[in-house]
Protein backbone atom coordinates (compact mmCIF):
# COMPACT_ATOMS: atom_id res chain seq x y z
CA UNK A 1 0.00 0.00 0.00
CA UNK A 2 2.81 2.39 0.68
CA UNK A 3 4.59 1.79 -2.55
CA UNK A 4 1.11 2.89 -4.16
CA UNK A 5 0.75 5.74 -2.60
CA UNK A 6 4.44 6.41 -3.53
CA UNK A 7 3.74 6.10 -6.37
CA UNK A 8 0.75 8.43 -6.68
CA UNK A 9 2.35 10.89 -5.62
CA UNK A 10 5.38 11.02 -7.80
CA UNK A 11 2.90 11.36 -10.27
CA UNK A 12 1.28 13.88 -9.07
CA UNK A 13 4.26 15.64 -7.84
CA UNK A 14 5.38 15.67 -12.14
CA UNK A 15 2.16 17.34 -12.91
CA UNK A 16 2.69 19.82 -10.31
CA UNK A 17 6.29 20.51 -11.58
CA UNK A 18 5.34 20.62 -15.67
CA UNK A 19 2.77 23.61 -14.37
CA UNK A 20 5.77 24.83 -12.04
CA UNK A 21 8.05 25.48 -15.18
CA UNK A 22 6.16 27.44 -16.97
CA UNK A 23 7.51 30.37 -15.25
CA UNK A 24 10.87 29.97 -16.29
CA UNK A 25 9.49 29.29 -19.86
CA UNK A 26 9.53 25.63 -20.62
CA UNK A 27 5.81 25.13 -21.99
CA UNK A 28 4.11 22.08 -22.55
CA UNK A 29 1.00 21.60 -24.59
CA UNK A 30 -1.70 19.60 -23.70
CA UNK A 31 -0.77 16.09 -25.66
CA UNK A 32 3.15 16.47 -24.18
CA UNK A 33 2.09 16.84 -20.64
CA UNK A 34 0.29 13.43 -21.28
CA UNK A 35 3.29 12.09 -22.74
CA UNK A 36 5.44 12.97 -20.09
CA UNK A 37 2.88 11.08 -17.39
CA UNK A 38 2.45 8.07 -18.82
CA UNK A 39 6.00 7.45 -19.89
CA UNK A 40 6.67 8.96 -16.19
CA UNK A 41 4.20 5.67 -15.50
CA UNK A 42 7.09 2.85 -16.72
CA UNK A 43 9.99 4.84 -14.96
CA UNK A 44 7.80 5.10 -10.93
CA UNK A 45 6.35 1.23 -12.10
CA UNK A 46 9.84 -0.16 -12.76
CA UNK A 47 11.11 2.02 -9.10
CA UNK A 48 8.65 0.46 -6.76
CA UNK A 49 6.97 -2.49 -8.69
CA UNK A 50 10.12 -4.04 -10.73
CA UNK A 51 8.28 -7.41 -10.77
CA UNK A 52 5.25 -6.06 -12.58
CA UNK A 53 6.88 -3.57 -14.69
CA UNK A 54 5.63 -5.07 -18.13
CA UNK A 55 2.26 -4.55 -16.61
CA UNK A 56 2.84 -1.05 -16.85
CA UNK A 57 4.66 -1.17 -20.28
CA UNK A 58 1.52 -2.84 -22.02
CA UNK A 59 -0.88 -0.29 -19.70
CA UNK A 60 0.97 2.64 -21.10
CA UNK A 61 1.18 2.01 -24.19
CA UNK A 62 -2.42 1.26 -24.60
CA UNK A 63 -3.02 4.38 -22.76
CA UNK A 64 -1.41 6.26 -25.23
CA UNK A 65 -3.15 4.33 -28.48
CA UNK A 66 -6.71 5.29 -26.90
CA UNK A 67 -5.61 8.82 -26.37
CA UNK A 68 -4.46 9.27 -30.36
CA UNK A 69 -0.67 10.19 -28.75
CA UNK A 70 1.00 7.17 -30.87
CA UNK A 71 -0.71 4.99 -33.79
CA UNK A 72 -0.22 1.59 -34.84
CA UNK A 73 2.62 2.47 -37.36
CA UNK A 74 4.69 4.94 -34.92
CA UNK A 75 4.07 2.08 -32.73
CA UNK A 76 5.70 -0.23 -35.52
CA UNK A 77 8.34 2.40 -36.49
CA UNK A 78 9.58 3.21 -32.69
CA UNK A 79 9.65 -0.13 -31.15
CA UNK A 80 13.04 -0.66 -32.58
CA UNK A 81 12.85 -3.59 -34.50
CA UNK A 82 15.79 -3.74 -35.23
CA UNK A 83 17.28 -3.93 -32.38
CA UNK A 84 14.70 -6.84 -31.34
CA UNK A 85 15.55 -9.05 -33.67
CA UNK A 86 19.36 -8.85 -33.16
CA UNK A 87 18.78 -9.62 -29.69
CA UNK A 88 16.84 -12.38 -30.42
CA UNK A 89 19.42 -13.48 -32.43
CA UNK A 90 22.07 -12.81 -29.55
CA UNK A 91 20.31 -14.51 -27.16
CA UNK A 92 19.77 -17.93 -29.43
CA UNK A 93 24.11 -17.91 -29.62
CA UNK A 94 24.40 -16.91 -26.24
CA UNK A 95 22.29 -19.85 -25.32
CA UNK A 96 23.90 -22.09 -27.46
CA UNK A 97 27.47 -21.34 -26.40
CA UNK A 98 26.33 -21.70 -22.63
CA UNK A 99 24.40 -25.03 -23.43
CA UNK A 100 28.01 -26.09 -24.91
CA UNK A 101 30.05 -25.13 -21.66
CA UNK A 102 31.78 -22.59 -23.33
CA UNK A 103 31.47 -20.12 -20.90
CA UNK A 104 32.31 -22.29 -17.96
CA UNK A 105 35.58 -23.32 -20.28
CA UNK A 106 36.68 -19.64 -20.86
CA UNK A 107 36.28 -19.00 -16.99
CA UNK A 108 38.62 -21.86 -16.27
CA UNK A 109 41.23 -20.71 -18.64
CA UNK A 110 41.15 -17.70 -17.44
CA UNK A 111 41.44 -18.91 -13.70
CA UNK A 112 44.35 -20.99 -14.52
CA UNK A 113 46.31 -18.58 -16.63
CA UNK A 114 45.58 -15.95 -13.53
CA UNK A 115 46.06 -18.63 -10.50
CA UNK A 116 44.61 -17.37 -6.78
CA UNK A 117 44.71 -13.51 -7.52
CA UNK A 118 40.96 -12.52 -7.39
CA UNK A 119 40.96 -9.17 -7.63
CA UNK A 120 43.49 -9.27 -10.71
CA UNK A 121 40.49 -12.09 -11.82
CA UNK A 122 37.97 -9.18 -11.59
CA UNK A 123 39.87 -6.16 -13.00
CA UNK A 124 40.73 -8.81 -16.08
CA UNK A 125 36.85 -9.05 -16.52
CA UNK A 126 36.29 -5.95 -16.46
CA UNK A 127 38.77 -5.09 -19.08
CA UNK A 128 37.86 -7.77 -20.95
CA UNK A 129 34.32 -5.98 -20.76
CA UNK A 130 35.34 -2.82 -21.74
CA UNK A 131 37.20 -4.75 -25.15
CA UNK A 132 34.15 -6.45 -25.87
CA UNK A 133 32.09 -3.57 -25.71
CA UNK A 134 34.23 -1.48 -27.73
CA UNK A 135 34.86 -4.16 -30.19
CA UNK A 136 31.55 -5.64 -31.00
CA UNK A 137 28.70 -3.38 -29.20
CA UNK A 138 27.74 -3.19 -25.42
CA UNK A 139 24.32 -5.66 -25.59
CA UNK A 140 26.96 -8.54 -27.31
CA UNK A 141 29.55 -7.83 -24.58
CA UNK A 142 27.33 -7.81 -21.47
CA UNK A 143 25.28 -11.04 -22.96
CA UNK A 144 28.95 -12.90 -23.19
CA UNK A 145 30.61 -11.66 -20.42
CA UNK A 146 27.14 -11.79 -17.45
CA UNK A 147 27.12 -15.29 -18.30
CA UNK A 148 30.70 -15.78 -18.40
CA UNK A 149 30.28 -14.19 -14.80
CA UNK A 150 27.56 -16.61 -14.07
CA UNK A 151 29.44 -19.42 -14.58
CA UNK A 152 31.94 -18.11 -12.22
CA UNK A 153 30.30 -17.38 -8.97
CA UNK A 154 27.75 -19.98 -9.71
CA UNK A 155 31.23 -22.16 -9.29
CA UNK A 156 32.24 -19.98 -6.12
CA UNK A 157 28.44 -19.92 -4.83
CA UNK A 158 28.50 -16.23 -4.48
CA UNK A 159 25.77 -13.82 -6.01
CA UNK A 160 26.81 -12.60 -9.32
CA UNK A 161 24.50 -8.99 -8.65
CA UNK A 162 27.67 -7.05 -7.54
CA UNK A 163 29.75 -8.66 -9.90
CA UNK A 164 27.80 -8.23 -12.90
CA UNK A 165 27.19 -4.82 -12.07
CA UNK A 166 30.38 -4.02 -12.39
CA UNK A 167 30.77 -5.50 -15.71
CA UNK A 168 27.88 -3.50 -16.71
CA UNK A 169 29.75 -0.28 -15.85
CA UNK A 170 32.37 -1.35 -17.52
CA UNK A 171 30.75 -2.26 -20.53
CA UNK A 172 28.74 1.18 -20.95
CA UNK A 173 32.36 2.73 -20.67
CA UNK A 174 33.89 0.67 -23.22
CA UNK A 175 31.51 1.48 -25.58
CA UNK A 176 32.32 4.88 -25.81
CA UNK A 177 35.63 3.99 -26.94
CA UNK A 178 34.92 3.31 -30.44
CA UNK A 179 32.30 4.11 -32.78
CA UNK A 180 30.75 0.89 -33.22
CA UNK A 181 30.83 0.13 -29.43
CA UNK A 182 27.07 1.84 -28.80
CA UNK A 183 23.94 3.54 -31.83
CA UNK A 184 25.32 6.65 -30.46
CA UNK A 185 28.79 6.64 -31.42
CA UNK A 186 27.38 5.55 -34.72
CA UNK A 187 25.03 8.63 -34.82
CA UNK A 188 28.31 10.77 -33.94
CA UNK A 189 30.27 9.77 -36.34
CA UNK A 190 27.88 10.16 -38.89
CA UNK A 191 26.39 13.21 -37.98
CA UNK A 192 29.72 14.61 -37.18
CA UNK A 193 31.64 13.31 -40.04
CA UNK A 194 34.56 11.35 -37.13
CA UNK A 195 36.17 8.25 -37.94
CA UNK A 196 37.28 5.35 -36.65
CA UNK A 197 40.24 6.58 -35.62
CA UNK A 198 39.50 9.79 -34.27
CA UNK A 199 36.97 7.84 -31.50
CA UNK A 200 40.75 5.84 -30.93
CA UNK A 201 42.40 9.14 -30.20
CA UNK A 202 39.89 11.56 -28.30
CA UNK A 203 37.23 8.55 -26.67
CA UNK A 204 39.21 5.48 -25.98
CA UNK A 205 42.28 7.12 -23.72
CA UNK A 206 39.33 8.55 -21.32
CA UNK A 207 36.91 5.83 -21.70
CA UNK A 208 39.94 4.26 -20.36
CA UNK A 209 40.75 6.11 -17.30
CA UNK A 210 36.90 6.49 -16.47
CA UNK A 211 37.25 2.68 -16.34
CA UNK A 212 40.04 2.51 -13.86
CA UNK A 213 38.11 4.89 -11.77
CA UNK A 214 35.23 2.86 -11.96
CA UNK A 215 37.18 -0.42 -10.94
CA UNK A 216 38.46 1.49 -7.81
CA UNK A 217 34.77 3.06 -6.74
CA UNK A 218 33.41 -0.76 -7.23
CA UNK A 219 36.61 -2.36 -4.75
CA UNK A 220 35.02 0.31 -2.58
CA UNK A 221 31.23 0.35 -2.72
CA UNK A 222 31.44 -3.68 -2.84
CA UNK A 223 34.23 -4.24 -0.21
CA UNK A 224 31.99 -7.13 1.52
CA UNK A 225 31.73 -9.18 -2.21
CA UNK A 226 34.91 -8.92 -2.98
CA UNK A 227 36.52 -10.23 0.37
CA UNK A 228 33.70 -13.00 0.07
CA UNK A 229 35.45 -13.36 -3.82
CA UNK A 230 39.07 -13.50 -2.38
CA UNK A 231 37.84 -16.37 0.34
CA UNK A 232 35.63 -18.36 -2.11
CA UNK A 233 39.06 -18.58 -4.75
CA UNK A 234 41.54 -19.11 -2.07
CA UNK A 235 39.48 -21.89 -0.66
CA UNK A 236 38.52 -23.71 -3.85
CA UNK A 237 42.43 -23.06 -4.56
CA UNK A 238 43.53 -24.90 -1.48
CA UNK A 239 41.06 -27.84 -2.02
CA UNK A 240 41.76 -28.28 -5.77
CA UNK A 241 45.17 -27.17 -6.48
CA UNK A 242 47.53 -28.00 -3.55
CA UNK A 243 50.77 -27.62 -5.39
CA UNK A 244 51.85 -26.10 -9.19
CA UNK A 245 52.26 -29.58 -10.49
CA UNK A 246 49.13 -30.78 -9.54
CA UNK A 247 47.68 -28.27 -10.54
CA UNK A 248 49.90 -28.47 -13.85
CA UNK A 249 48.89 -32.28 -14.28
CA UNK A 250 44.90 -31.69 -13.62
CA UNK A 251 45.13 -29.29 -16.52
CA UNK A 252 46.64 -31.38 -18.82
CA UNK A 253 44.41 -34.44 -18.22
CA UNK A 254 42.97 -35.11 -21.76
CA UNK A 255 39.50 -33.91 -22.62
CA UNK A 256 36.59 -36.42 -24.03
CA UNK A 257 37.17 -36.07 -27.75
CA UNK A 258 33.19 -35.23 -27.96
CA UNK A 259 33.59 -32.36 -25.90
CA UNK A 260 36.42 -31.04 -27.77
CA UNK A 261 34.68 -31.03 -30.90
CA UNK A 262 32.08 -29.27 -29.21
CA UNK A 263 34.09 -26.92 -27.95
CA UNK A 264 35.45 -26.15 -31.18
CA UNK A 265 32.60 -25.63 -32.73
CA UNK A 266 31.84 -23.63 -30.01
CA UNK A 267 34.51 -21.45 -30.40
CA UNK A 268 34.14 -21.22 -34.23
CA UNK A 269 30.91 -19.90 -33.34
CA UNK A 270 31.99 -17.77 -31.51
CA UNK A 271 34.62 -16.09 -33.52
CA UNK A 272 32.22 -16.21 -36.52
CA UNK A 273 29.20 -13.59 -34.58
CA UNK A 274 32.96 -11.27 -34.01
CA UNK A 275 34.14 -11.72 -37.31
CA UNK A 276 30.50 -10.58 -38.83
CA UNK A 277 29.62 -7.69 -36.28
CA UNK A 278 33.34 -6.02 -36.58
CA UNK A 279 33.21 -6.04 -40.20
CA UNK A 280 29.67 -5.12 -40.35
CA UNK A 281 30.21 -1.51 -41.29
CA UNK A 282 32.85 -2.55 -44.33
CA UNK A 283 30.41 -5.61 -45.44
CA UNK A 284 27.78 -2.55 -45.81
CA UNK A 285 29.86 -0.41 -47.74
CA UNK A 286 30.65 -3.30 -49.75
CA UNK A 287 27.63 -4.11 -50.75
CA UNK A 288 25.96 -0.51 -50.65
CA UNK A 289 23.26 -2.06 -47.65
CA UNK A 290 21.93 0.23 -45.00
CA UNK A 291 23.70 1.75 -41.83
CA UNK A 292 22.90 -1.62 -39.17
CA UNK A 293 21.97 -4.08 -41.92
CA UNK A 294 24.28 -6.57 -41.65
CA UNK A 295 24.67 -6.01 -37.67
CA UNK A 296 21.16 -7.53 -37.97
CA UNK A 297 21.89 -9.59 -40.23
CA UNK A 298 24.95 -11.19 -38.56
CA UNK A 299 22.98 -12.13 -35.21
CA UNK A 300 20.16 -13.71 -37.32
CA UNK A 301 22.59 -15.57 -39.65
CA UNK A 302 24.75 -16.93 -36.62
CA UNK A 303 21.36 -17.21 -34.68
CA UNK A 304 20.32 -19.44 -37.46
CA UNK A 305 23.50 -21.78 -37.35
CA UNK A 306 23.18 -22.62 -34.09
CA UNK A 307 19.40 -23.29 -34.53
CA UNK A 308 20.78 -25.65 -37.09
CA UNK A 309 23.25 -27.23 -34.73
CA UNK A 310 20.94 -27.62 -31.80
CA UNK A 311 18.64 -29.81 -34.37
CA UNK A 312 15.67 -31.38 -32.28
CA UNK A 313 16.69 -29.15 -29.59
CA UNK A 314 15.94 -26.05 -31.82
CA UNK A 315 12.37 -25.46 -30.30
CA UNK A 316 13.63 -25.39 -26.89
CA UNK A 317 16.44 -22.93 -27.53
CA UNK A 318 14.25 -20.60 -28.76
CA UNK A 319 11.67 -21.10 -25.82
CA UNK A 320 14.35 -21.27 -22.88
CA UNK A 321 17.33 -19.05 -23.45
CA UNK A 322 15.71 -16.18 -24.99
CA UNK A 323 14.49 -13.79 -22.64
CA UNK A 324 11.25 -12.59 -24.08
CA UNK A 325 10.31 -10.82 -20.90
CA UNK A 326 12.63 -7.96 -21.34
CA UNK A 327 12.64 -8.11 -25.06
CA UNK A 328 8.50 -7.37 -24.55
CA UNK A 329 9.61 -4.59 -22.01
CA UNK A 330 12.19 -3.02 -24.33
CA UNK A 331 9.37 -2.67 -27.58
CA UNK A 332 6.88 -0.83 -24.93
CA UNK A 333 9.69 1.38 -23.75
CA UNK A 334 11.00 2.27 -27.31
CA UNK A 335 7.65 2.97 -28.57
CA UNK A 336 6.84 5.43 -25.46
CA UNK A 337 9.90 7.05 -25.62
CA UNK A 338 9.21 7.58 -29.51
CA UNK A 339 6.12 9.49 -28.25
CA UNK A 340 7.83 11.65 -26.04
CA UNK A 341 10.12 12.80 -30.11
CA UNK A 342 7.00 12.90 -31.84
CA UNK A 343 5.29 15.24 -29.45
CA UNK A 344 8.32 16.98 -29.13
CA UNK A 345 9.29 17.00 -25.44
CA UNK A 346 12.71 16.55 -25.57
CA UNK A 347 13.38 19.01 -27.91
CA UNK A 348 11.61 21.78 -25.47
CA UNK A 349 13.71 20.72 -23.05
CA UNK A 350 16.73 20.59 -24.99
CA UNK A 351 16.30 24.11 -26.53
CA UNK A 352 15.63 25.73 -23.25
CA UNK A 353 18.76 24.57 -22.01
CA UNK A 354 21.06 25.62 -25.24
CA UNK A 355 19.19 29.46 -24.90
CA UNK A 356 20.82 29.72 -20.98
CA UNK A 357 24.13 29.45 -22.26
CA UNK A 358 24.38 32.46 -24.01
CA UNK A 359 27.69 32.66 -26.35
CA UNK A 360 29.84 31.27 -23.64
CA UNK A 361 31.37 27.57 -25.64
CA UNK A 362 32.78 26.23 -22.72
CA UNK A 363 29.20 26.40 -20.78
CA UNK A 364 27.54 25.36 -23.85
CA UNK A 365 29.66 22.08 -24.01
CA UNK A 366 29.30 20.83 -20.79
CA UNK A 367 25.26 21.71 -20.16
CA UNK A 368 24.92 19.61 -23.73
CA UNK A 369 27.23 16.80 -22.14
CA UNK A 370 25.88 16.90 -18.67
CA UNK A 371 22.06 17.24 -20.45
CA UNK A 372 22.67 14.66 -22.96
CA UNK A 373 23.78 12.75 -19.81
CA UNK A 374 20.74 13.02 -17.10
CA UNK A 375 18.66 12.33 -19.87
CA UNK A 376 20.12 9.11 -20.59
CA UNK A 377 19.66 8.10 -17.55
CA UNK A 378 16.50 8.01 -17.00
CA UNK A 379 15.24 7.66 -21.00
CA UNK A 380 17.32 6.17 -23.88
CA UNK A 381 20.43 7.59 -24.69
CA UNK A 382 19.78 7.03 -28.78
CA UNK A 383 17.07 9.73 -28.49
CA UNK A 384 18.90 12.01 -25.93
CA UNK A 385 22.04 12.61 -28.34
CA UNK A 386 19.27 12.24 -31.77
CA UNK A 387 17.30 15.19 -29.12
CA UNK A 388 20.38 17.23 -29.00
CA UNK A 389 22.05 16.62 -32.99
CA UNK A 390 20.19 19.04 -34.33
CA UNK A 391 20.36 22.02 -31.69
CA UNK A 392 24.55 21.28 -32.02
CA UNK A 393 24.59 21.93 -36.06
CA UNK A 394 22.56 24.75 -35.44
CA UNK A 395 25.61 26.18 -32.77
CA UNK A 396 28.11 24.75 -35.64
CA UNK A 397 26.15 26.56 -38.40
CA UNK A 398 26.09 30.33 -36.03
CA UNK A 399 29.74 29.53 -35.27
CA UNK A 400 32.15 31.83 -36.14
CA UNK A 401 34.44 31.79 -39.12
CA UNK A 402 37.19 29.52 -37.11
CA UNK A 403 34.35 27.04 -36.49
CA UNK A 404 33.34 25.63 -33.18
CA UNK A 405 34.87 23.24 -30.89
CA UNK A 406 34.68 19.27 -31.99
CA UNK A 407 34.60 18.90 -27.64
CA UNK A 408 30.53 19.07 -27.95
CA UNK A 409 30.64 15.49 -29.60
CA UNK A 410 32.56 13.95 -27.31
CA UNK A 411 31.23 15.58 -24.71
CA UNK A 412 27.17 14.10 -25.89
CA UNK A 413 28.90 10.74 -26.46
CA UNK A 414 30.90 10.67 -22.60
CA UNK A 415 27.03 12.28 -21.54
CA UNK A 416 25.06 9.16 -23.32
CA UNK A 417 27.21 5.97 -22.23
CA UNK A 418 29.05 6.68 -18.87
CA UNK A 419 25.92 8.23 -17.36
CA UNK A 420 23.63 5.65 -18.83
CA UNK A 421 25.36 3.58 -15.51
CA UNK A 422 23.39 5.88 -13.33
CA UNK A 423 20.03 3.54 -13.65
CA UNK A 424 18.64 0.36 -13.78
CA UNK A 425 16.96 1.57 -17.24
CA UNK A 426 19.82 3.54 -18.24
CA UNK A 427 20.69 1.84 -21.26
CA UNK A 428 20.09 -1.51 -22.64
CA UNK A 429 23.20 -3.06 -21.46
CA UNK A 430 21.79 -2.58 -18.10
CA UNK A 431 18.18 -4.09 -18.74
CA UNK A 432 19.75 -7.13 -20.52
CA UNK A 433 21.92 -7.91 -17.86
CA UNK A 434 18.79 -7.58 -15.47
CA UNK A 435 16.71 -9.49 -17.46
CA UNK A 436 19.22 -12.48 -17.50
CA UNK A 437 19.51 -12.04 -14.00
CA UNK A 438 16.31 -12.28 -13.08
CA UNK A 439 15.59 -15.11 -15.80
CA UNK A 440 18.60 -17.25 -13.71
CA UNK A 441 16.98 -17.20 -10.62
CA UNK A 442 18.55 -14.04 -8.80
CA UNK A 443 16.12 -11.92 -7.96
CA UNK A 444 14.87 -8.71 -9.27
CA UNK A 445 17.74 -5.56 -8.68
CA UNK A 446 15.79 -2.69 -7.50
CA UNK A 447 15.88 0.77 -8.69
CA UNK A 448 17.31 2.39 -5.75
CA UNK A 449 19.86 -0.71 -5.04
CA UNK A 450 21.05 0.24 -8.71
CA UNK A 451 21.04 3.85 -8.40
CA UNK A 452 22.84 4.42 -4.95
CA UNK A 453 26.06 2.84 -7.18
CA UNK A 454 25.39 4.06 -10.59
CA UNK A 455 24.99 7.68 -9.25
CA UNK A 456 28.11 7.34 -7.74
CA UNK A 457 30.13 5.47 -11.07
CA UNK A 458 28.00 8.07 -13.37
CA UNK A 459 29.02 11.15 -11.92
CA UNK A 460 32.61 10.41 -11.18
CA UNK A 461 32.91 9.44 -14.62
CA UNK A 462 31.35 12.71 -15.96
CA UNK A 463 33.59 14.36 -13.84
CA UNK A 464 36.81 12.88 -14.69
CA UNK A 465 35.90 12.85 -18.31
CA UNK A 466 35.01 16.81 -18.39
CA UNK A 467 38.19 17.40 -16.86
CA UNK A 468 40.28 15.72 -19.63
CA UNK A 469 38.47 16.91 -22.29
CA UNK A 470 39.24 20.29 -20.87
CA UNK A 471 42.88 19.47 -20.49
CA UNK A 472 42.74 18.51 -24.28
CA UNK A 473 40.68 21.75 -24.91
CA UNK A 474 43.22 23.16 -27.29
CA UNK A 475 44.26 20.27 -28.96
CA UNK A 476 40.54 18.78 -30.37
CA UNK A 477 39.89 20.07 -33.81
CA UNK A 478 37.57 22.62 -34.81
CA UNK A 479 34.46 21.91 -36.63
CA UNK A 480 33.32 24.21 -39.76
CA UNK A 481 29.78 25.12 -40.04
CA UNK A 482 27.79 21.86 -41.01
CA UNK A 483 27.59 23.41 -44.81
CA UNK A 484 31.34 24.16 -45.32
CA UNK A 485 31.81 20.06 -44.02
CA UNK A 486 29.30 19.38 -46.58
CA UNK A 487 27.41 18.63 -43.61
CA UNK A 488 23.87 19.24 -44.88
CA UNK A 489 22.19 21.33 -41.63
CA UNK A 490 20.12 18.93 -39.49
Amino acid sequence: MRKLAYFLGLLLATLVTLFLVRGIDIRFNGSQILSILIFSMFIYGTLFFGEFRLAFAFGGIALLLSLKLLTVPRFVEAASLDVITFLIGTFLVIGYLEECGFFEHVVARIVAVIGPRPQLLLLTMMIMATVASALVGEVTSILFMSGAMLHLTTKYKLSPVPFVIMLVFATNIGSAASSVGNPIGVLIALKAELTFMDFLRWAAPIALVVNVVTYLICRWWFADAFREFGRAVQREHAEHGQSDRAGAVQSEAPMNPERQMQLRIAWMVFGLLILLLVTHGLTEKLLGLKEGTMMVGAALAVGSLVLLLSRERARELVERRVDWWTLSFFMMLFASVGTLEHTQVTRVVAQRLISSTGDNPTLLVHLVGWSTGWLSAFLDNVLAVATFMPVVHDVRAAASPQGFTGAIYWSMLFGGTFMGNMTVIGSTANIVAVGLLEKRGHGTISFWYWMKIGFIVSIASMVVASLLLAAQWQLIPMMPAPNAAGVAPH
